[in-house]
């Protein structure tokens, strides 16, 4: 399965990479300014794309080198073996269910609180 994924998220991405580059600049030369926009926002989406697709490669080939190593399949913190369940729906998956809770939850609590978020800053007007 993992070896079946790698190869989908390549091709994936190769596919999407040459879409990227077979934009051509004198395209968007005559193309109005809200069509080069456009292309600007749709060549952002296709990077940010690329960019969890490569994330999701580098932790699939780790996950290959657990299975090489022996250790696939269990859990990195603890040590206890992860659920099939949860490696069928993530294969890559490094942690059991709670040691992956533990995580977010220290994460979350490392966090700083955005200074807007659930207050309302009110601005004096001039008029």
């Amino acid at each position: 399965m993992l070896e079946e994924r790698q190869r989908q998220l390549t091709t994936d991405m190769q596919a999407m990479m040459l879409s990227v580059r077979t934009r051509s600049a004198g395209d968007r030369a005559t193309a109005d300014l809200q069509d080069v926009g456009a292309a600007d926002v749709q060549d952002d989406l296709e990077l940010m794309l690329l960019q969890m697709k490569t994330e999701t490669l580098l932790k699939i080939k780790a996950a290959l080198q657990r299975l090489e190593d022996g250790a696939y399949g269990d859990c990195a913190e603890c040590g206890t073996p992860i659920p099939a369940a949860r490696l069928s729906a993530l294969p890559f998956a490094l942690r059991c269910t709670a040691c992956e809770g533990a995580r977010e939850t220290r994460n979350a609590a490392r966090r700083p609180a955005s200074p807007t978020a659930g207050s309302y800053v009110a601005h004096d007007r001039l008029d």
